[in-house]
């Protein structure tokens, strides 16, 4: 009589299974794995905020109020705007027109047309109580006397596309095409130092105290002492990326002692590590198709630009240049400037048409905290770092806060949504909690059941606030829980018996030719390294497995040989 064929193979090995043995389970012994993902409000965790900024005790909260001015006046929408403060009144320049703001209970309200100047102008710099502006080579600066209102014409009576105010005098780049790489310093009257630089000068800008001229290669400081009356001295102190786009350079701006510039359509920042001997710019993550300008004011730096997949415009802001954080979406404004003086609720203005003038709050005034009426948060995916593992969520949830020393009034709206195909659709959103904090120091929770729980590999939260112009809660952190099997809870595994007593054919045909005892020490000896072995099961599947436990039973004759006659196996799938 013939061998009989094997059942199964295990390393190679064919074995007969005891019958009523075989059992084949999803995990040898299964595992739900609770999850509860936090994100800190500051966290990098957030993939979009709109509205929002940074707030105390690493929360957020709303950014600065907003509102749109409207105008009797038609304002230039094709130059700059240029803003001057003095004994806290704030002028502003469009155009070839001088215009000052309308302020009731400290409000802007509205400008009013002060004068006409000699001719647009292009750039503008403050140097000792005189507002000096650049009109090109449509005609010579001019000079408006912020304490005595006084204007003159051709004064300097040098024509000028850029200027900028140095201890050591009045910087700017001559008009003339001609003089598109010379840099001139204006001392008095007709007494001046022209300097002929490395390339077409295109920015200068006040920084750290001096006046930085950038080229299209080179950044470079004035060092000229102010009490030198005849010289012109500049340092490198930087080189420049190559530039290649039409817009390099269209704005420059010091925020907090750091240099920040657009080039090559992104925003850049001037590292102070130097390299050989000088700096370099370098990126701060932000860009765009196209930029309108910047501005520092408050604390903050905004930037306005195009952005580029949507070619919608928006508002940037950062505090350092490590983060920035958008708030508004498809605002347009054309052009920016510091404002503020006595508008308490203007310290950036912006250009949103001809007779549209949008002003910026970042900072609170006593009866006026400033705060953005509505603001959202939207989180990266949840998903525990395993997408690949099948999740049941069951709760998602905010933490907010009001930190204020005394309670506010009024009420705010605060609702919460999920995700499971990356903010494509949203749920939850017809369903919305109203809060009034009774007292200050007051803490809420947010809570969402999802009834049935949701299987997807993440999910996705986005939380969005309407808040009275009082007073808006801080969020402290987004939070999200579910269930799921541990990753070992779905691998396959097995408990059968196999029989060591009969002759087994291998899978070639041939027969077993290892004694009981050989085969068994085999085995005895991959439990105890944990060594993967080949298996083929009794479908014919195979996988690799691991042999987690063995058990030997010693049945019939066989036993008083002292060999055993047939082996329990408790197999794993490994994953692969």
């Amino acid at each position: 009589m013939s061998a009989p064929l094997a059942d199964i193979v295990l390393d190679g090995q064919g074995y007969l299974v005891v019958p009523g043995s075989y059992r084949r389970d999803a995990a040898a012994s299964p595992a739900l794995e609770r999850l509860r993902l936090t994100a800190p409000a500051q966290s990098p965790a957030f993939w979009r905020t709109v509205g929002a900024l940074p707030a105390e005790f690493q929360a957020l909260g709303p950014g600065p109020a907003r509102k749109d001015v409207p105008l009797t006046t038609s304002l230039s929408t094709t130059t700059p705007l240029c803003s001057a403060v003095w004994n806290a009144q704030a002028l502003l320049v469009s155009g070839a027109v001088l215009y000052q703001p309308v302020v009731n209970s400290g409000a802007l309200t509205g400008l009013n047309s002060l004068r006409t100047l000699a001719a647009p102008v292009l750039d503008a710099t403050l140097r000792n109580g005189q507002w000096i502006f650049a009109h090109g080579t449509t005609a010579a600066m001019s000079t408006y006397d912020l304490a005595s209102g006084t204007y003159t014409t051709a004064s300097p009576n040098y024509q000028a596309r850029l200027v900028c105010a140095d201890p050591c005098g009045l910087i700017y780049a001559p008009a003339a095409a001609s003089d598109r790489a010379r840099v001139a310093r204006w001392i008095s009257g007709t007494t001046q130092v022209v300097k002929t630089l490395d390339s077409e000068v295109l920015r200068l800008v006040s920084h750290l105290g001096r006046c930085h001229i950038a080229t299209r290669t080179t950044l470079y400081a004035v060092t000229t002492p102010e009490t030198d009356t005849s010289g012109f001295a500049v340092d490198a102190v930087a080189s420049l990326p190559l530039l290649t786009q039409p817009d390099d350079l269209a704005w420059a701006v010091s925020h907090q002692g750091v240099l920040y510039a657009w080039i090559g359509k992104q925003v850049m920042a001037l590292d102070r590590t130097r390299v050989n001997g000088t700096q370099r710019f370098v990126a701060t993550g932000l860009g765009g198709l196209a930029t309108s300008g910047a501005v520092s004011a408050g604390g903050l730096l905004l930037v306005f630009l195009t952005e580029s997949q949507s070619g919608q415009p928006q508002v940037w802001a950062t505090a350092d240049g490590a983060r920035w954080w958008l708030l508004e979406h498809g605002l347009s404004c054309l052009a920016v400037a510091p404002f503020g003086g006595q508008a308490d609720d203007a310290d950036v203005v912006a250009l949103g048409g001809a007779q549209t003038l949008r002003a910026f709050q970042l900072r609170p005034r006593p009866g006026k905290p400033g705060l953005r009426a509505g603001w959202s948060v939207t989180t990266l995916p949840f998903d525990g770092n395993a997408r690949d593992l099948p999740t049941l969520w069951t709760r998602c949830g905010a933490t907010l806060a009001w930190p204020g020393e005394t309670a506010p009034s009024g009420t705010t709206t605060v609702t919460l949504e999920w995700s499971i195909d990356g903010g494509k659709t949203w749920q939850g959103g017809s369903q919305s909690d109203t809060l009034t904090p009774q007292d200050a120091g007051w803490t809420a929770a947010i809570t969402r059941s999802l009834t049935p729980p949701v299987a997807a590999p993440a999910l996705q939260l986005r939380l969005t606030v309407a808040n009275p112009a009082s007073w808006s809660p801080r969020l402290l952190s987004l939070w999200v829980e579910g269930e799921r099997l541990a990753a070992d809870a779905l691998r396959r595994s097995w408990r059968l018996a196999v029989r060591l007593d009969d002759p087994a054919v291998r899978p070639d045909g041939s027969v077993e030719p290892r004694t009981p005892a050989q085969r068994v020490a085999a085995l005895w000896q991959a439990l105890r390294r944990g060594t993967p072995l080949a298996f083929t099961d009794l479908d014919g599947s195979t996988a690799w497995v691991r042999l987690l436990a063995m058990r030997e039973r010693h049945d019939g004759p066989a036993s008083a040989l002292g060999s055993p006659t047939a082996l329990e196996l408790t197999l794993l799938e490994l994953p692969t």
